[in-house]
């Protein structure tokens, strides 16, 4: 049904159980829509519980600071290389009305139970050209949790992936590292944005990345994903 999930559907979005959606259901968290026997959600309904289940585990700022010295070489050089990248020279930025969809496309998406490899790679792509003040536009639009479909999708994708018996197969690995590669390149950004002069500014990109939940002790290989991925992103 257009506009609405089924309760298994919402139960993946949030990744919780059916029972869990009957209770929010039963608690009026969430409004429903019957249509013979089976019951359906709005999507701003779920969507909404999403961000607000998200919001409710802040990652400590104490940990992020204990990594600062470790990454302080790195983020100076990105600085450099961001200023000699030329980044009015990358690919047209995508408007509000198509970062609203793309972000509805990851949401519908997070209700599968597994997906296709040309949807995956497609997936891979689209986080190896997000920019970053296309990171501060869906923001300004949505919230601090704007852009956390996108990684948990990335990473539902991963382990699906991983999950596969075939893998790893030859086909299957480049697609498991070009997705990987795309999702740290993303976080990568994020956390230059922190450090960096960008049109995503460091305020901003800081709730961002305590959005997001980072994890702890990465940095570096995502700064490095960043790096290469922009040196490898097509220009426009």
């Amino acid at each position: 049904m257009e506009g609405f999930y089924s309760k298994d559907e919402a139960a993946r979005i949030l990744g919780v159980s059916v029972r869990q959606i009957s209770n929010y259901l039963r608690d009026d968290r969430v409004r429903r829509v019957v249509q013979g026997r089976r019951v359906f959600i709005p999507k701003e309904d779920v969507e909404r519980l999403y961000n607000g289940i998200r919001s409710q585990i802040p990652a400590s700022p104490e940990e992020f600071q204990k990594l600062q010295t470790r990454v302080l070489d790195l983020e100076h050089s990105v600085e450099v290389l961001k200023g000699g990248l030329g980044i009015s020279r990358r690919s047209r930025l995508r408007n509000d009305s198509e970062l609203l969809l793309f972000r509805q496309r990851c949401v519908d998406s997070l209700s599968k139970r597994d997906w296709t490899p040309r949807k995956m790679l497609e997936m891979a792509d689209e986080l190896m050209r997000v920019q970053d003040a296309e990171v501060g536009t869906l923001v300004r639009k949505v919230g601090p949790a704007a852009w956390v479909p996108f990684c948990e999708l990335a990473t539902r994708m991963l382990s699906h992936i991983e999950a596969d018996p075939d893998f790893p197969e030859r086909g299957l690995e480049l697609l498991h590292t070009r997705l990987l590669r795309g999702r740290d390149r993303f976080y990568g950004l994020i956390h230059a944005a922190t450090k960096t002069t960008s049109a995503l500014p460091p305020p901003q990109a800081r709730t961002v990345e305590r959005a997001l939940e980072l994890p702890i002790g990465l940095f570096e290989s995502h700064i490095t994903a960043y790096v290469m991925g922009t040196l490898r992103a097509p220009w426009g």
